[in-house]
């Protein structure tokens, strides 16, 4: 999938990034920006989804900042879905 920027999946402890374990929850992927070296949080949706999925990612986001990032490297998000309802749009 082209993401729009060169990404690898997150790999550490023998974990890859597929279904990453985040304290209590797993994250579809994360994965590395090449270019930079941030992290990317990468959530699937199947069918229609909302902007509840925004607090989601965004507990995942918190949770790499707070255990794996190192100083300065930022943790972005990228939403997949096959429709999404007019409130995540916003």
């Amino acid at each position: 999938i082209n993401f729009g920027a060169e990404l690898e999946k997150y790999e550490v402890d023998g974990q890859g990034g597929r279904q990453f374990p985040a304290g209590a929850w797993s994250i579809d992927f994360l994965c590395l920006d090449r270019a930079n070296g941030d992290f990317v949080v990468i959530e699937l949706k199947r069918g229609k989804t909302s902007d509840a999925t925004v607090g989601q990612v965004l507990r995942y986001m918190g949770w790499v900042a707070e255990n794996l990032a190192k100083a300065g490297q930022k943790v972005r998000c990228i939403i997949i879905s096959h429709e999404v309802d007019e409130a995540l749009k916003y």
